[in-house]
């Protein structure tokens, strides 16, 4: 069983949407909003600066973020108060370069297909092997009319997904940042809407 709420901002194409997503083995019946969620990711690293990304982030939960940056450089690049919130929720810490994936493959600027199945590697919600399936059947549905280029470019997305992901060993350091600085400023921001 599944259960999806969207928040769009007001521009919906290239705007901001925060997915509230909800599986289980029986029926969900949950009139509200994930507050507390055993996965988080970031389809765009500019965020990284403007949110407070992991505040419904269970302890130990999975956090995913798309970015161009190296393990190395992600201690020059992420704000403190984002490493501060990784390392005190002891956070499972992935990033994957989906955007160069997708200029790489052919599809431009869309990381859709990438992110989907590194959910799917990460949240152990259905096998992946059966996620894969799935995703790739759905390209077909969605996407067999405009041929088998654009069919191939979308498995290579697919299956890119499962393969880039790296994993972030969280350093010590980490937990000496101060969880005041940068752009949360000690509040609790979301995204704007």
């Amino acid at each position: 069983y599944v259960q999806a709420y969207f928040a769009y901002d007001s521009k919906k194409s290239g705007g901001t949407t925060v997915s509230h997503l909800r599986f289980g083995d029986k029926p969900i019946k949950a009139p509200y909003l994930v507050n507390t969620a055993d996965y988080v990711a970031c389809h765009n690293q500019a965020y990284v600066d403007k949110y407070n990304l992991l505040k419904s982030l269970k302890p130990g939960g999975t956090f995913v973020l798309n970015c161009q940056w190296s393990v190395e450089e992600l201690d020059e690049k992420l704000p403190d108060s984002l490493k501060r919130a990784i390392y005190d929720k002891k956070a499972q810490f992935y990033i994957i370069d989906a955007v160069k994936i997708a200029q790489e493959i052919g599809l431009g600027a869309r990381i859709n297909m990438i992110m989907q199945s590194a959910f799917f590697k990460l949240a152990n919600v259905i096998p992946i092997e059966d996620a894969i399936r799935y995703l790739k059947d759905s390209v077909v549905k969605t996407y067999g009319k405009k041929g088998q280029e654009i069919l191939d470019m979308n498995f290579k997305a697919i299956d890119a997904g499962c393969d880039a992901l790296v994993k972030v060993e969280v350093p010590e350091s980490w937990g000496k940042c101060d969880p005041n600085k940068g752009i949360f400023l000690g509040t609790e921001q979301d995204p704007p809407f």
